[in-house]
């Protein structure tokens, strides 16, 4: 009898923490190397246009940094041969989770009766397992499928970090600091962030790079996501709360196409914190996955707030637009709004970015 789907994906989950304490104990300048090629873009379903999560994220990101994929397009076998491209002689596929946590049963009446609702379809209704169902499924990196059109990657420039940097620091929930020191944190008890001057960092992508991290940290005030943040140094507690703001930074790094050099950093003891990570994952190898699921929680959150702010923006010019067309046709009105957002939206990079 062969191995169940449970231990094929727990199995696969042992490796990839093997895989990576490997590259940890490596040091933590390596570690940040070998993240930072992982600069590839948000992985994504290219046939399907679904983005991956949590930690198939993680899967898909660990698996362009182990063979050097530059391109962020999934697929599976299936879908390739439906779209007539051919997967390479050879070529591996990356095995994905899928938890299945309910199934829908028909919606039934106190009379036992099946509901229909106003549009004349069968209701349905969601029920719980008791325990969720694990299952996998394999996809192929598009540089293995033959026939997927090239893709282009989008360059962004400095100009663009530093506009990056100053939205985040406004969608900002709490006060964030410049001050004349050397280092960067997020203090819990004052709820505010504290960087150095500006001036400082080696360039806008590592100061957007180290923002973010810090404004990981601040999601877990409890007016927020609301996480136990007050954890001493060296406890499991405050190593896992590091992993969970390293890997938001690395998840949003990724998506927004962020590399930092290890000796520009600006964040303090990573060196220990690799130290704690090990002896973390070491003892609790599912702490990776839990992490990837917070980071995953942290980074939406984070992004919502960019986006909220983006369009209260829109909002503020588009009124500004109407006030100076006031005697404009409601077309020409209609037109000229469709325009001017698209032509914001291109400049700020929205139209290659995934979100």
């Amino acid at each position: 009898m062969g191995a169940s789907a449970h231990e094929i994906v727990m199995e696969s989950r042992q490796e990839i923490v093997d895989k990576l304490i490997a590259q940890m104990e490596k040091g933590y300048a390596s570690t940040r190397a070998a993240w930072n090629s992982m600069k590839t873009g948000r992985p994504y379903n290219s046939e399907s246009e679904a983005v991956y999560n949590g930690i198939n994220r993680f899967r898909l990101m660990f698996a362009s940094l182990e063979h050097g994929y530059e391109d962020p397009r999934w697929m599976t076998y299936k879908q390739a041969k439906d779209a007539g491209y051919r997967i390479k002689a050879g070529a591996k596929s990356v095995l994905l989770e899928k938890w299945i946590y309910y199934k829908e049963v028909p919606s039934l009446d106190e009379n036992g009766e099946q509901v229909i609702g106003a549009d004349g379809q069968p209701q349905m209704k969601k029920l719980l397992y008791k325990k969720p169902i694990v299952n996998y499924f394999r996809v192929f990196n598009a540089e293995q499928i033959i026939g997927v059109p090239e893709y282009v990657k989008e360059q962004i420039t400095e100009d663009q970090y530093s506009d990056y940097a100053d939205r985040f620091e406004k969608s900002s929930k709490c006060p964030v600091c410049y001050e004349n020191q050397d280092s960067a944190y997020y203090s819990a008890v004052e709820d505010k962030i504290h960087l150095p001057p500006k001036a400082a960092f080696k360039n806008n992508e590592t100061r957007l790079g180290v923002l973010l991290h810090e404004m990981a940290h601040s999601t877990g005030h409890e007016s927020r996501l609301n996480r136990p943040l007050l954890n001493a140094f060296g406890t499991p507690e405050y190593a896992k709360e590091e992993l969970n703001a390293e890997l938001t930074s690395l998840f949003l790094e990724n998506d927004f196409n962020i590399s930092i050099e290890p000796e520009s950093e600006i964040i303090k003891d990573h060196a220990n914190y690799v130290k704690s990570w090990l002896a973390v994952l070491k003892k609790e190898p599912d702490a990776l996955f839990d992490s990837c699921k917070t980071a995953e929680k942290i980074s939406n959150y984070l992004l919502e707030n960019y986006r909220e702010l983006e369009r209260s923006k829109d909002v503020e010019n588009v009124h500004m637009v109407e006030s100076e067309t006031v005697d404009s046709t409601r077309q020409g009105e209609s037109f000229a709004r469709r325009e001017m957002l698209q032509e914001m939206r291109a400049e700020m990079g929205f139209g290659n970015m995934i979100l």
